[in-house]
């Protein structure tokens, strides 16, 4: 099992806006992820971009309370996107990295 869970923009905003195509499905994933959630400021600057403000808050109670850190720490990571280009990413090389999607 993953040690950590790397969270995309596109699966904050699907977990927080339940009108969201992948919102039951990043529901259920996160649920089920190691936590906390880490994302980088980029993400996490996109997410907040593409939410409405009531859900913006809710992404910024997630990083208050911890569950989600601004952070890496990309051991063993696990990547939730709903991104699919994620399957062509590689790292350290040749290995493909762990993804969980829709």
């Amino acid at each position: 099992m993953p040690k950590s869970c790397l969270v995309d923009s596109g699966v904050l905003v699907a977990l927080l806006d339940p009108r969201e195509e992948h919102h039951e499905w990043a529901t259920e994933a996160l649920l089920t992820a190691s936590q906390p959630w880490l994302t980088c400021e980029a993400v996490f600057s996109e997410a907040l971009f593409l939410l409405q403000v009531p859900h913006a808050r809710a992404l910024l109670k997630l990083v208050r309370c911890g569950q989600l850190q601004i952070a890496f720490n990309l051991a063993d990571p696990l990547v939730t996107t709903t991104d699919a280009d994620f399957l062509v990413y590689r790292r350290h090389g040749r290995q493909s990295i762990p993804c969980l999607m829709p």
